[in-house]
């Protein structure tokens, strides 16, 4: 990957208040292609569609920790927008859908 955009990603994380081993994960997240991976799959299942990340998991296999990660990238980015909430079926907790920006 090229250094630039190495920094860029890994500006994400204010490293001062990220557990090493955190950072660590993330960099072998981005440098093995599972993120963007992760990004197609969730984008794939939210095409349209509305959904929360527990809907999401159970769409795509993604684990939960990473569905909650790639949805907050993918909305900083503009590519996923929240279109309200509503109370999830397994959890009984209201929780955030979204869409996806076409």
């Amino acid at each position: 990957m090229d250094r630039q955009i190495q920094l860029m990603i890994y500006k994400e994380f204010d490293v001062r208040q990220t557990q090493d081993t955190s950072v660590e994960s993330f960099k072998e997240v981005c440098d093995s292609g599972l993120r963007e991976k992760q990004y197609s799959k969730i984008k794939k299942a939210l095409a349209g569609m509305e959904m929360n990340n527990n809907e999401i998991v159970l769409a795509t296999g993604i684990k939960i920790s990473s569905v909650t990660a790639r949805v907050n990238e993918l909305r900083k980015k503009g590519e996923i927008v929240l279109v309200g909430k509503k109370r999830d079926t397994n959890t009984n907790r209201m929780c955030m859908v979204w869409r996806l920006v076409e």
